[in-house]
């Protein structure tokens, strides 16, 4: 089994808690991964989310971490002609009763 040094706040974003330590944490690679997914999610949650209504932004969090990168990239991409509330996702998402 592969193990990695994780920072405190490494850490303390794996754990989600607000809970601190004084000595370095040998995790698994799985737990580091886990640590890295979160960071990844919430980076890419706030690029997309900048200009969203609060229901757009319930959607975006209920997506998995790829469904995110590729709203991200669509988003780039388009740029202006990009519109979540028009995409065939978040309607079905809110006429599946999502935004509720």
């Amino acid at each position: 089994m592969k193990t990695t040094l994780l920072s405190q706040d490494e850490l303390v974003a794996a754990a989600g808690s607000n809970a601190k330590c004084s000595e370095p944490v040998v995790a698994s690679a799985s737990a580091v991964a886990s640590a890295s997914a979160v960071a990844a999610s919430v980076s890419v949650l706030d690029k997309i989310s900048r200009n969203c209504s609060s229901e757009e932004k319930k959607y975006l969090a209920g997506l998995s971490i790829l469904e995110q990168k590729v709203c991200f990239i669509a988003q780039d991409h388009l740029e202006s002609s990009f519109d979540l509330g028009r995409s065939g996702g978040f309607i079905a998402w809110k006429n599946s009763g999502g935004g509720i």
